[in-house]
């Protein structure tokens, strides 16, 4: 049984919601505002949230920021009467899967959240499968990375760091785009400490000689993974 954390300030429409999934299956959650919503969902067991974006005690915005940084990989589907377009983007922007203004079809968000648990599912297989960089194998999830002759235990920064590089392999990355997605929004912008982790991840990486941290100048980062020499 699929596990939902459902935060929502309106007690009409969140008894409604919580019917409809629980008669779909899921097992849901409710809070009612943004600081006990966080908890709840940061819990190890949960796997999808419901995110209001006007909330007392934490704006859903902030709590939004807060899961990206300390549970990426949890889907979160943002439910919310505010209809400007830069209000979805943001969403987006701070890691949101979905954007599902009010009034919503309980059938739709339903099968949305179907759609995303069933790739989030994949994603995790393949992450507990690991990723090969050569003849390096990454765990993002268990934080380690396994070179030919020793494993390295990353820190969560390094770690999410490398996920991100990885995925957009052979894309070049902007540095401010980096950033937002390791750190969010909580801490302010700094080149620098985003070139010290880039700087001890070349080294990392070294051992494997196809596998190129390059700078791009005034732009940002790109990991490319040549042919076999």
């Amino acid at each position: 049984m699929k596990r939902v954390v459902l935060i929502e300030d309106e007690q009409n429409l969140a008894f409604l919601v919580c019917e409809g999934l629980e008669e779909a299956g899921f097992q849901v959650r409710w809070e009612r505002d943004g600081e006990a919503g966080l908890a709840a969902a940061l819990a190890p067991e949960v796997d999808v949230v419901l995110l209001d974006g006007g909330l007392p005690k934490r704006d859903g915005f902030e709590v939004l920021a807060l899961l990206q940084q300390q549970r990426p990989t949890l889907p979160v589907l943002m439910l919310t009467a505010r209809i400007l377009p830069k209000d979805a983007v943001r969403a987006l922007q701070l890691g949101a899967v979905d954007y599902v203004r009010k009034p919503f079809s309980l059938e739709e968000l339903i099968v949305r959240m179907e759609r995303f648990l069933i790739g989030t599912q994949l994603e995790q297989r393949e992450q507990e499968a690991g990723l090969h960089l050569g003849v390096l194998q990454f765990f993002p999830r268990q934080q380690r990375l396994l070179r030919p002759h020793d494993t390295v235990s990353l820190s969560y920064k390094e770690s999410l760091l490398l996920q991100v590089l990885w995925q957009h392999e052979g894309e070049v990355m902007e540095k401010e785009a980096l950033w937002q997605a390791v750190w969010g929004q909580e801490e302010g912008y700094a080149s620098r400490s985003l070139d010290v982790f880039i700087s001890r991840l070349r080294k990392l990486l070294a051992v494997e000689p196809r596998l190129q941290l390059l700078s791009i100048r005034g732009v940002g980062y790109k990991l490319v993974l040549t042919a076999a020499l």
